[in-house]
């Protein structure tokens, strides 16, 4: 299972082995906020002291089965929620393939009027959008998604783009490179759309 904890205007990525066993701590990038254990071939977020969850009828529980494909709210005594998106490892998700952009502006959503389109449900339809100038500089726009816009792991509404920036909407990775992206294609689920 891959975990990544949207925390603090931060993502971070968790990654748990095959093998369904031993106790890992979600941590932000500064404190441990949860742990996640292993129990009977299941996984099991464990609510603590600091950090809590609740069930689907609001009440507070101890431990939630994780469930790919699912979002977990993590509730604090004092501080903000945190947003935890699970997903299984695919093969797509870790190989990457060249889009050469010829346009001034790519849309990037679940629409199907976007150029790189991400068929996942926590994807907004017209997520964020990467505009290039004259000279090819580039700015990533984020279009006041639900679930936010992340460069290099930095939740961002706007940011100017380098070479090596990695672009991440909801598990769909998007390498920098000019007008050379590399895109992975989680659960074969990323469409190219010309323009």
């Amino acid at each position: 299972m891959i975990l990544t904890l949207f925390d603090k205007g931060k993502a971070v990525t968790t990654v748990l082995p095959h093998r369904v066993t031993g106790q890992y701590i979600l941590s932000s990038y500064d404190q441990e906020i949860m742990a996640v254990e292993g129990e009977n071939g299941n996984w099991y977020l464990k609510s603590n002291k600091q950090a809590y969850l609740k069930d689907t009828h609001q009440q507070r529980v101890r431990k939630l089965q994780i469930v790919p494909f699912q979002t977990y709210t993590i509730f604090r005594e004092k501080g903000p929620v945190a947003l935890l998106y699970v997903e299984p490892p695919t093969d797509g998700r870790n190989e990457f393939t060249r889009h050469q952009v010829t346009a001034s502006e790519i849309n990037i959503g679940r629409s199907q009027q976007a150029q790189i389109c991400f068929r996942n449900q926590l994807v907004s339809n017209l997520h964020c959008r990467i505009v290039y100038d004259t000279e090819g500089n580039a700015v990533v726009k984020d279009n006041g998604s639900s679930n936010g816009t992340y460069v290099n792991g930095e939740k961002v509404t706007e940011a100017k783009l380098n070479i090596g920036d990695v672009l991440y909407v909801m598990g769909l990775k998007i390498i920098f490179n000019g007008r050379l992206l590399s895109l992975n294609n989680p659960h074969q689920s990323v469409q190219r759309n010309a323009k």
